[in-house]
């Protein structure tokens, strides 16, 4: 939770890239990772527009999406981190 964290900043286009990318080769489904940051404050709606976005190119968002610990999994780093799991409508 370190850092501007400024809704225009340029770097939030490569997200969209990634929805871009997931549509174009048309794959059935997809794991998305981020910054935890995007789930508190203004940047909840980024979020939920991101959420659109993947749903407006026919796919299916699995809700709630989950915040993890990477040292839940083993990892020796506290690393708090946003993950979207995504499919084809009808997958």
């Amino acid at each position: 939770m370190i850092g501007k964290r400024v809704l225009d900043d340029p770097r939030n286009s490569l997200v969209r890239d990634y929805v871009r990318i997931v549509s174009e080769l048309n794959a059935d489904y997809f794991v998305f990772e981020n910054v935890r940051g995007l789930t508190v404050g203004d940047h909840r709606k980024f979020l939920e527009e991101l959420i659109g976005e993947f749903e407006a190119c026919g796919y299916e968002v699995r809700l709630p999406w989950l915040v993890l610990n990477a040292v839940s999994y083993g990892v020796p780093q506290d690393r708090k981190r946003l993950f979207l799991l995504g499919a084809k409508k009808g997958k």
